[in-house]
């Protein structure tokens, strides 16, 4: 019998071992599966955030600079107008040259980024109105304002004229492209940021599963291992299970019912100690939220993203981080830029301690994707350290080339101290298993060994402060190095103000004391903050024993202080911001309002408090009786930026920009956050700019107009000159005089009547001209005139000396081409060719020109004018004669250009 009963005993050992082993390879596959999970989610959700980055960030990155050197060109243009130094004109015509190029260049590479028709037609549009807009700047504003004829450029250059509307249009459009680019970009980050969440979520949830199933499965070996034993072990497992309820009656009269009674005190204390466990899990919960609340304020007002992103330029020095890389780093965004990565990404091993090579030297170098190691801590410049994801990306140019990187990471201390718990449940669980296995040996070793595993300080004391009984977690919290120290040190000598002492005494007078909050002494004489509950519990022989629970809040006090302080330090920005700043709930009723707010509307800060926004803003574009007012300012990007009018106390209206955004929490609506800012001085400027270019366009056209009268005075003067001389060549020079100032006077005739004062109409200027030429001259009955002309438009300071090039080719046809009343045919073409050039041909089937003329050595005057103007209009000039003669003139018809 004995021997069965040995053999059977060996068996259940042998059991419970297989157990115990199951156990543990089923909660190691549980933690392997929960690190699997968050790995993957970790990588899905770099991926996508760098997808945003370069799909959006990095094309309104782009978009933001052609807009701001649009606005370089538009301003450089306007002082090219005002100055009369010809070195600053030059300046600002190269200025404005080296920015067009390289917004032609970005244009380029935006083209290549948009993958969508809509956003690629609106990119076209805006290319062509600036092209449109240089075209007619340097073609007839710049010669007009180089010859100080400052009307006609305003006149071009003023809201209504050509180049004003084409500047208009085209910095309409950019902004316009920017703003939706930028909406694109938020939008996606929300997702991004939801999916974070989601995840987030996900990867919580799993881990608790996890949890639950290790427990479970845990509980279920317990019930399974424990078997039949006397009621103290029954009582212990149901204890250890969850159960405080429980207590045991023995009425023995020996050491196991005084066991069982201090078995029933200890199960009293230690249901007590849970409910305070609680209460500090609720506040803890209740100073998160409070912290979530503020983060998700500065979230909506700040416009961040939830990881944080530093890039760098080709030489690895800081360009740009967002306010979460601020707030890990401990580096503000104006003191890195154009620091090495290295002084601000500062990273070291964890385990090792030294520090860790740069991801971006690598991807500078091999231009590929590098994540960091798994055990990388970030030091911020104070000297905190965050265990830290990232993953570090190079960004390229349109040809492949690098000019940078990307680094994006996060604090994944949650996810470690994830980890952590579940460690610690995993040693706990162990811990729980030896616990129940000694149970099945010795129950009152059991139950202290549960006491001592407890991370909370628990003693039983005197009420003079002796010391009788102290776990382990007790004497740790207050650093001394064994029971034995802590129990012989006089109870003085633990509190910082001695009078706690006497306090603590005096509660448990009236009743019981719970969750007492004290200053505390470690051993070594540091300070720390304590909470401490405490019941009064009758001996048998009469005495009063206090039974204490305890722990280290020290952590949970300076937390609450960071709290407060960053609340301080947000309110106090935002009050001395230079900006109205309101707060509004979702009626429009005034939360919130800063000081530059009460300065502008007059209001005390209790008046604007009891308003509502209606009451000091304009209703045409802000109204929050419409329902679906919210929605629009999360979606329509015509909210988004508008101007409205503020009224103060006393009635005035003062126009102000607004900029409206959606306050959320916990992923509701639950109001608007409101910038306004004053535009009073921007919009007197805009009228007296307006005021200042009507001036310009009527003194141009004035300008025009006498200078076209004064040419025909001087043409009438040539003429009644002519009568009184008798001389044929003295009056044929004084025709051909009058000609030429008539060909110039056309130009300033066709301005004067034209909307545009820079360019002329040259297909018309040329019908006039040659038809007058031809009707005053002696041939016309016997030449017959030819003309195929396209439409071709020449700034002034190439259409006048061009016309008077075309009056002598043309004259000398007439007078020499068909002698002895010869009939023939005149041809006159003019074709707009490629790269803004110009063809005119004159060509006659008359007599032709000598075989060894030579234009160059010619010395006549008309035949001298026709090559110093062909000079001038930096032109070509080829004369051939074959069936006649035919000129033919090519000429760039932009400003200063040469063939």
């Amino acid at each position: 019998m004995l021997c069965l009963f040995t053999e059977k005993k060996l068996l259940n050992q042998l059991n419970l071992r297989t157990k115990l082993i199951g156990s543990f390879v089923i909660i190691l596959l549980l933690m392997v599966f929960v690190g699997l999970v968050g790995v993957y989610t970790s990588r899905h959700i770099e991926n996508h955030l760098e997808d945003i980055v370069e799909q959006n960030v990095k094309s309104a990155n782009i978009l933001g600079v052609v807009a701001r050197r649009v606005g370089f060109i538009y301003s450089n243009s306007l002082l090219h107008l005002f100055t009369t130094s010809v070195e600053d004109m030059t300046r600002y015509e190269s200025e404005i040259s080296d920015w067009a190029g390289k917004i032609n260049t970005d244009l380029n590479t935006l083209e290549n980024m948009f993958k969508d028709q809509a956003t690629l037609d609106r990119l076209a549009e805006f290319r062509a109105d600036l092209d449109t807009y240089l075209r007619i700047w340097n073609e007839q504003v710049v010669p007009l304002s180089r010859a100080n004829r400052d009307e006609e450029s305003f006149a071009l250059a003023r809201k209504r004229g050509a180049a004003g509307m084409a500047a208009r249009e085209a910095m309409y459009k950019i902004n316009e492209l920017h703003d939706t680019i930028i909406i694109t970009a938020n939008e996606s980050l929300k997702l991004a940021e939801q999916d974070f969440r989601s995840s987030q979520y996900i990867l919580l949830t799993i881990t608790l599963l996890a949890i639950i199933l290790g427990l479970a499965f845990g509980i279920k070996q317990s019930l399974l291992i424990a078997g039949p034993v006397n009621a103290v072990s029954k009582a212990a497992q149901l204890v250890a299970a969850g159960d405080l309820d429980q207590r045991v009656t023995v009425k023995t009269g020996d050491e196991i019912e005084s066991m069982a009674d201090s078995f029933n005190t200890m199960t009293g204390n230690m249901k007590k100690m849970v409910e305070e466990l609680r209460h500090e899990i609720t506040e803890h919960k209740r100073v998160q939220e409070a912290l979530q609340e503020s983060e998700q304020w500065l979230s909506t007002t700040l416009r961040s993203i939830g990881d944080a992103v530093i890039a760098t330029d080709a030489k690895g020095l800081v360009t740009l981080m967002n306010p979460v890389a601020e707030d890990l780093t401990g580096w503000d965004k104006a003191e890195t830029t154009g620091k090495p990565l290295e002084d601000v990404f500062n990273i070291i091993n964890a385990q090792t301690g030294e520090r860790a090579d740069n991801p971006v030297t690598r991807v500078l170098r091999e231009g590929v994707v590098v994540g960091l190691a798994n055990d990388t801590l970030l030091i911020a410049k104070d000297g905190t350290k965050r265990p830290i994801a990232d993953s570090g990306a190079p960004m390229r140019d349109d040809e492949g080339n690098i000019i940078g990187a990307v680094i994006v990471f996060r604090d994944i201390t949650e996810l470690k101290q994830a980890e952590e718990k579940l460690r610690k449940h995993r040693d706990h669980l162990e811990e729980l298993v030896e616990e129940r296995t000694q149970a099945l040996r010795e129950s009152e070793k059991k139950i202290r060994n549960l006491m001592e595993s407890v991370p909370i300080g628990i003693s039983v004391s005197t009420p003079e402060g002796d010391v009788l009984e102290v776990n382990a977690a007790g004497w740790k919290i207050f650093g001394y190095d064994s029971k034995e120290e802590f129990v012989n040190t006089p109870s003085e000598a633990h509190y910082y103000n001695p009078k706690d002492r006497e306090r603590f005494v005096e509660l448990h007078k009236k009743s019981l004391v719970k969750g007492l909050e004290m200053q505390f002494k470690h051993k070594d004489g540091s300070v720390f903050w304590g909470s401490v509950t405490s019941t009064v519990r009758s001996t048998e022989d009469g005495t009063t024993e206090f039974i204490n629970t305890f722990q280290d809040i020290t952590k949970r006090k300076q937390a609450e202080e960071i709290l407060k302080e960053s609340e301080h330090k947000y309110r106090q920005l935002a009050e001395t911001a230079k900006d109205v700043i309101m707060v509004l709930d979702l009626k429009g009723n005034i939360k919130y309002i800063n000081q530059e707010g009460i300065n502008l509307s007059g209001y005390s800060k209790k008046e604007a408090l009891k308003m509502n926004v209606k009451d000091v803003l304009s209703e045409d574009k802000i109204s929050f009786s419409d329902e679906n007012f919210v929605k629009r300012i999360a979606g329509d990007k015509n909210l988004f930026m508008y101007e409205v009018d503020f009224f103060n106390n006393k009635g005035d209206k003062i126009p102000v920009e607004i900029k409206s955004s959606l306050i959320t929490k916990q992923g509701r609506p639950s109001g608007v956050l409101t910038i306004a800012w004053d535009i009073t001085e921007r919009k007197q400027a805009e009228k007296q700019l307006k005021k200042s270019l009507k001036e310009k366009e009527i003194l141009i056209k004035e300008i025009y107009h006498r200078v076209k009268n004064n040419l025909a005075v001087v043409s009438g003067l040539l003429n009644m000159q002519s009568t009184y001389i008798k001389d044929k060549e003295a009056i044929a020079a004084f025709q051909e005089t009058r000609d030429r100032i008539y060909s110039i006077s056309a130009v300033h005739s066709q301005l004067y009547n034209s909307e545009n004062y820079a360019a002329v109409d040259y297909k018309e200027y040329i019908k006039n001209l040659v038809t007058n030429i031809f009707y005053s001259s002696q041939i016309s009955g016997l030449v017959k005139l030819h003309l195929e002309l396209d439409d071709v438009t020449l700034p002034i300071d190439k259409a006048i000396p061009c016309g008077l090039l075309l009056n002598e080719i043309v004259t000398n046809a007439f007078k020499h081409a068909f002698p002895e009343n010869r009939k023939g045919n005149l041809q006159i073409i003019m074709s707009s060719l490629e790269d803004k050039n110009c063809e005119i041909i004159v060509k006659d089937d008359g007599i032709g020109i000598p075989e060894n003329f030579n234009l160059e050595k010619s010395k006549t005057y008309g035949l001298k004018l026709i090559n110093l103007m062909t000079k001038q209009i930096n032109g070509t000039l080829k004369i051939e004669s074959k069936n006649g003669t035919e000129f033919r003139i090519r000429f760039s018809t932009e400003p200063g250009q040469v063939i």
